[in-house]
């Protein structure tokens, strides 16, 4: 068993596994991923200082939104890191 967020996040990552095989996807940047993490923080602190009560929609909906950003932000650098040519030498 694992929290409604943290199946968000699978799911959102899966998701754009699957997207990122049938699409073109963009480049995200830091920004964007910084910003994919606020709302996820800001629903774990309001639920936390009791702001509102737990919401397993909401916590899916944040999670969905991380995940898929995440995995799209480390694909990149994968595929920036695999794409450069290797060292040949005094070039």
């Amino acid at each position: 068993m694992i929290c409604a967020r943290c199946a968000g996040i699978y799911f959102g990552a899966f998701t754009a596994g699957l997207l990122s095989l049938l699409l073109i996807v963009p480049s995200i940047s830091r920004r964007v991923l910084v910003l994919s993490m606020i709302p996820l923080g800001m629903d774990v602190l309001f639920v936390l200082t009791g702001v509102y009560t737990y919401s397993q929609g909401i916590a899916f909906a944040t999670g969905l939104v991380f995940g898929g950003v995440v995995y799209l932000f480390l694909l990149d650098i994968l595929e920036n890191l695999f794409s450069k040519k290797p060292f040949q030498g005094n070039e």
